[in-house]
């Protein structure tokens, strides 16, 4: 379809005896703007919630483009959530998190941490997610900042787990609401 690409996949690393897996996302580039490609990748958690590439930008502006995917609850063992909670309990156990795993929350809580963490090392960011929640910027929220640590789970008490608390510490911005207001 295209003279050149570059693709980034990610999935959940569940051992899968069906060549059916839900859930997984891919991030992919095309034709002249491969070349401003620098770096690809996915969640660095492991735990295959997101994937991205970063291009490089005029004056060596870093812009990293993130696409997501937010689990729902649902039934069946096979399901992208039950893959999610399956990884997240093991995680748990070894990272010796009491809490009780909770895939919603804790995509929100690795996405912000990973996002301040680009924040810091001076990239642009767009996210394109499917973060399975209600969108009301006229609810209340505040800014919650994180800690990023690869391979380790973010953990905080404090942050409620919502996708307006991970916009407004990350500094984000709905396009559609911002280019169409009614």
């Amino acid at each position: 379809m295209w003279t050149s690409s570059i693709c980034q996949p990610s999935q959940t690393p569940d051992p899968f005896l069906s060549i059916h897996q839900p859930g997984g996302m891919l991030t992919a580039v095309c034709d002249n703007w491969i070349s401003r490609v620098s770096v690809k990748g996915e969640d660095p958690f492991g735990l295959g919630r997101w994937s991205y590439v970063t291009m490089r930008g005029k004056q060596s502006v870093k812009i990293t483009i993130v696409t997501a995917y937010n689990a729902t609850p649902s039934t069946g063992e096979s399901t992208y959530y039950k893959q999610q909670l399956r990884i997240l309990s093991r995680l748990h156990q070894e990272q010796n998190i009491t809490v009780p795993p909770n895939p919603r929350r804790q995509f929100i809580l690795d996405l912000q941490s990973w996002l301040e963490y680009l924040h810091s090392e001076n990239h642009q960011q767009i996210a394109s997610m499917d973060a399975n929640q209600v969108f009301d910027p006229d609810q209340d929220y505040s800014s919650h900042l994180l800690q990023f640590a690869s391979g380790t789970l973010t953990v905080s008490p404090l942050h409620d787990g919502k996708l307006l608390t991970l916009m407004a510490s990350c500094n984000l911005c709905l396009l559609l609401a911002v280019q169409h207001s009614t």
